[in-house]
């Protein structure tokens, strides 16, 4: 039982003296202050630099000056981890060409070889890259979509779309009952032919919208109708102008191309941001494109130059790269190019260390600590981007707005109004409409009432008399 004992504590002693090191087989681990030492690779960008961005040396250590959004994010995990952490940057750079060594996987891979600890920077996790790393929470979200050029829409008819059909047909039906309802008002008061009558029907309720006397009329209900249908026709007026300039302003600007199929069938080039995972993984394996269709771009000013010139002059007809960057972009740009297609969900940025490693757990919860509530990430966001990344609201599987045109049935409240009034106004007017039939009503119960009394005065007589 003793024996049994001291295996327990030796293995509790192991596995609480193992966590305390954390990365003793790759990192420094300092007995004295208590500190663990990590060396850790950033990606070093032509574009983007508000990611991540590699300053200059600093004097006698091996250590970069960096800053960036992902940069600040790392600094304070670190400051909300509950131990202590040194860190130097170590640039993923080619010493001859002052640019970046190789691709993203490549840079994820010197974790693996030993040569550094972990990667800090706007590395997006995905699973192929699992097998060889392990990556934290991811602190920001992503996805990666199109950015397309955008035209003008061309719609001889968009002047009717404001209204569904059924909604002009009710409007037809209403204006031609309030004419019918004025032309039996003011039956008395007109001198036109019969002939007439049926254009009458049309003009009296127009004449009264485009006119500024409109038709002159005499009968007090008549004058009641023309006043509710002034309001109805300006209700239904404002309606029009605010649905017709909406769709004015949201449908006239539609992207080129909406879908991969169509850039595909269409045999047109798509580009993608150099070194990411973006052309290799999603364009060529998921989404099938050849590769001699991709062209990769490393600067906001190269995706300009490519899009504007479209497929056929030597650039690209859309470029896929992830939501963050594109929304970088069209904060500049946003006059000329939108966001369009689907969107591929990725898992976010996340930092990244060598497999089964115990730094993970702990800057996972820091990275949870410090998005709790986002008011720490949205400030930061807001200093590098002017922007949130992806905002709350953002819909993954749709680019682009539509107005709907209004129906019958958003009138349908409305219409029952007028026509109640309207009534109201003609039985007021013409009594007789209400006085035939309730004069009628009532020759009907005295006819019922005296033929009943009369079959109850036969009875009587009729019954034979008794005498005592």
């Amino acid at each position: 039982m003793a024996k049994q004992v001291h295996h327990f504590f030796l293995l509790l002693f192991f596995l609480l003296f193992s966590s305390f090191h954390l990365e003793a087989k790759s990192s420094e681990y300092n007995e004295t202050t208590k500190t663990l030492k990590l060396k850790l690779g950033v990606p070093v960008k032509q574009c983007f630099k508000e990611f991540v961005e590699v300053l200059d040396k600093i004097i006698g250590t091996n250590n970069y000056s960096c800053t960036g959004f992902c940069i600040e994010v790392f600094a304070a995990a670190v400051r909300s981890l509950p131990f202590n952490v040194e860190y130097e940057f170590i640039p993923f750079v080619n010493s001859t060409t002052g640019q970046m060594e190789g691709s993203y996987d490549e840079l994820l891979r010197q974790i693996d070889a030993k040569i550094v600890d972990g990667v800090v920077g706007d590395t997006t996790i995905i699973f192929n890259r699992t097998s060889f790393v392990d990556f934290t929470l991811p602190y920001t979200e992503s996805g990666v979509t199109m950015l397309v050029p955008m035209k003008q829409g061309k719609n001889m008819f968009v002047g009717v779309k404001p209204f569904s059909w059924d909604l002009w047909l009710a409007i037809v039906v209403i204006s031609i009952f309030i004419g019918c309802v004025l032309l039996v008002l003011e039956r008395h008061n007109t001198t036109a032919s019969s002939k007439s009558f049926l254009g009458m029907i049309f003009w009296l309720p127009m004449a009264s919208v485009v006119s500024s006397q409109g038709e002159k009329v005499i009968n007090n209900c008549s004058k009641f109708v023309l006043v509710v249908w002034l309001f109805l026709a300006f209700v239904l007026m404002q309606c029009y102008t605010a649905s017709l300039s909406s769709m004015l302003t949201v449908d006239q600007l539609l992207p080129i191309y909406t879908s991969v199929d169509e850039l595909q069938k269409g045999g047109y080039y798509v580009g993608y941001q150099t070194d990411s995972f973006v052309g290799s993984t999603l364009l060529i394996n998921k989404l099938g494109f050849s590769p001699s269709k991709l062209k990769a771009y490393s600067t906001i000013d190269e995706y300009h130059e490519a899009l504007s010139k479209g497929s056929k002059n030597g650039g690209v007809a859309a470029i896929f790269d992830e939501i963050p960057y594109i929304r970088m972009f069209l904060a500049k740009h946003k006059s000329d190019f939108m966001m369009a297609g689907p969107t591929y969900r990725t898992g976010g940025f996340g930092f990244a260390f060598h497999l089964n490693s115990t730094l993970v757990p702990y800057f996972s919860r820091a990275i949870l600590n410090i998005s709790e509530g986002n008011k720490m990430m949205d400030a930061l966001e807001t200093k590098y981007f002017g922007h949130t990344l992806v905002p709350s609201n953002y819909q993954a599987t749709s680019t682009t707005s539509t107005s709907s045109p209004l129906t019958a049935y958003n009138f349908g409240g409305l219409f029952i109004f007028v026509g109640f009034a309207i009534l109201a106004a003609l039985l007021v007017s013409e009594s007789y409409i209400w006085r035939v039939p309730i004069g009628k009503a009532k020759l009907f119960s005295q006819r019922i009432y005296y033929s009943f009394s009369s079959t109850n005065i036969a009875q009587v007589a009729n019954e034979p008399t008794t005498s005592n």
